[in-house]
């Protein structure tokens, strides 16, 4: 049983250095994308590619462990003698019963915190992104109007004259 005992405490230690890693991973994803809105507001987008590149590296990274954490849990099902497929790692936590479960729960928690504050950053950044790039289409239609002829886009029946009347040059006597 003692066996049993040591195999449990280690695949549970397993999953809590995953999401300890995760948590991490997430604490990075949140502070660019902090900098990213510091970008946006700035109008710095010259520095936007390179923080797009550091998340796609972080997100590479979590996906990574999201792999791992599943083969985990899938060992933690085999190891506790779950029967039922939970739907997430909250309620598998719930159905097992072991010491280092209110740790894990707690990280849980934290990991979704950290998820729900991203999502909500990441939105405020889309909509700073939509909005400069309609600041950037309004200058656009603004200088266009202002460097183009309007000689050139009249309508057909209302066509401004260029070179003024026809009647100037010719001699108007009464």
């Amino acid at each position: 049983m003692s066996n049993n005992h040591e195999e449990r405490n280690e695949i549970l230690v397993s999953l809590e250095a995953v999401l300890v890693n995760e948590f991490r991973v997430y604490q990075s994803l949140r502070d660019l994308t902090l900098e990213e809105r510091q970008v946006l507001l700035e109008g710095q987008g010259q520095n936007l590619m390179s923080l797009v590149d550091k998340k796609e590296e972080l997100l590479d990274e979590l996906t990574q462990m999201e792999s791992k954490r599943n083969m985990i849990i899938d060992r933690i099902m085999d190891i506790f003698d779950v029967e039922q497929k939970h739907e997430n790692l909250g309620e598998l936590l719930d159905a097992i019963k072991a010491e280092p479960i209110k740790r894990l729960q707690r990280l849980r928690q934290g990991l979704v915190a950290l998820q729900t504050e991203i999502r909500d950053i990441n939105r405020g950044n889309s909509a700073l992104a939509s909005l400069n790039l309609e600041k950037i289409s309004q200058l656009q239609n603004y200088l266009f109007k202002l460097f183009t002829s309007t000689t050139q886009y009249q309508p057909v029946g209302n066509q401004a004259y260029a070179d003024g009347p026809a009647s100037w040059g010719m001699d108007q006597r009464a």
